[in-house]
């Protein structure tokens, strides 16, 4: 799973791939002169505006907007699912790749992208990931933090495949089961701004290569995302969706992809809109891993305030305490509610409830999926998700009356792949 920042004031919304477009999709598009264009469901031809182009169906009213590699239709906010015609045909957000402007991803920047994650996997068996831009704007340079000009080459983790794509290999925290961008990383943003994420790239290391819930709701902005997992077998696994105004198709088509990325000929399209790319046949250039593997950093050992009590004053109903500097007054203060008078201003959440949140994502896992499960990153996976949840825990004001440090969390994590061996007969 990789950790993006989530577009503020975006929501996303998955098409539905079994909605019959048919009858849509034969409409002819045109342009117009106005700015903005009310066409009907019923119009054989799609009007489309300067700025705005919209569509009054059935069931409510539709934008229309175009991309550089497709098209989209997403319903207007706040209507209502009457509001429209009322009378004709239905619609329902969807998104189509039709064909695409800029590079395709080449063959050889896959494989180097694939041959790293390998090589990464068997290391410490770990997630990354590595992000492709295309520039469309003639933008060669961007502002560092100071405001100097710095040529987009000479930034440590970009690399250039063609004359306008290259990629970017941010500083970055990577787990067992997730990548994130490090706060270090000074560039991920800027970037982002001025480009545009292009297609966005991370691995899944043994694991089934699919779109978490997290993934999906941190897709808001238009581009594709591949996913890979599988690592350390003869064949990696690829999964792909992506983003057109705000709408998601989770689970790209073989034609989808022939627009975006080379794959080697050997790769081999199976159910369930996944290729199979053999390992052998990767082709891939090392000279770049030695940069991209200084961009892999420890995270940041958390510094947390001191938690300390004052007791109970017999004959007065009062409990004191404080934390981090703080002074609270009164029952509403015990840690057993949750809430500290003027410190707070929503209940601690026990452990088990912060670990709940943090392994939330695995029931995106489909169920037809199978992982390859070893003892040994099991016992990784364990660790990072309780180590994880030890730090959201005192990050977010869990429940901070409970002593766990990460011998515990050590412990745990081998006594609960111990019972598991048990049982196999180990």
């Amino acid at each position: 799973m990789v950790a993006t920042k989530k577009v503020a004031g975006i929501t996303t919304t998955e098409m539905d791939k079994t909605f019959d477009f048919t009858s849509f999709l034969a409409k002819k598009v045109e342009d117009d002169t106005r700015l903005s264009v009310m066409n009907t469901i019923e119009d054989d031809t799609i009007k489309k505006g300067l700025l705005k182009t919209q569509i009054a169906a059935g069931n409510g009213m539709f934008e229309y907007s175009e991309s550089y590699w497709g098209h989209a239709i997403h319903k207007v906010h706040n209507t209502g699912s009457y509001n429209g015609l009322g009378v004709g045909e239905e619609l329902t957000d969807a998104m189509f790749i039709t064909h695409n402007e800029w590079d395709k991803l080449p063959k050889h920047a896959l494989g180097t992208v694939l041959e790293w994650y390998r090589r990464i996997q068997a290391k410490n068996g770990e997630e990354a990931q590595v992000n492709f831009y295309y520039i469309h704007n003639d933008i060669t340079t961007v502002e560092d933090e100071n405001g100097n000009e710095v040529e987009l080459k000479d930034i440590p983790g970009v690399h250039f495949w063609t004359d306008k794509l290259f990629s970017y290999t941010p500083k970055q925290y990577n787990h067992g089961t997730l990548t994130e961008v490090a706060d270090e990383d000074e560039w991920y943003d800027t970037l982002n701004h001025t480009y545009g994420m292009y297609i966005e790239t991370h691995s899944h290391n043994s694991m089934d290569a699919f779109a978490s819930g997290t993934d999906i709701e941190n897709s808001g902005n238009d581009g594709f995302q591949l996913v890979f997992g599988h690592f350390g077998q003869p064949e990696i696994e690829m999964y792909s969706w992506a983003t057109a105004s705000t709408v998601v198709k989770n689970g790209l088509e073989k034609e989808d992809l022939d627009f975006i990325v080379e794959l080697p000929e050997t790769a081999d399209w199976r159910e369930r809109n996944r290729y199979y790319i053999p390992v052998e046949d990767l082709e891939f250039d090392e000279s770049v891993f030695d940069v991209w593997d200084q961009q892999v950093i420890p995270r940041p050992r958390p510094q947390y305030a001191t938690y300390a009590t004052a007791g109970y004053t017999a004959g007065t109903g009062a409990y004191t305490q404080s934390w981090g500097g703080y002074q609270a007054a009164g029952s509403e203060a015990s840690s057993w509610y949750g809430y500290g008078a003027d410190t707070y201003t929503s209940p601690r959440r026990t452990r088990i409830q912060v670990v709940n949140d943090t392994l939330d994502d695995w029931n995106s896992l489909p169920s037809t999926d199978t992982i390859t499960i070893t003892a040994e990153n099991l016992y990784k996976s364990f660790a990072q998700v309780y180590a994880m949840g030890y730090d959201r825990r005192n990050q977010q004001a869990a429940w901070i009356a409970e002593g766990t440090n990460e011998m515990q969390v050590s412990t745990d994590a081998q006594a609960l792949v111990d019972t598991i061996n048990k049982l196999l007969g180990k």
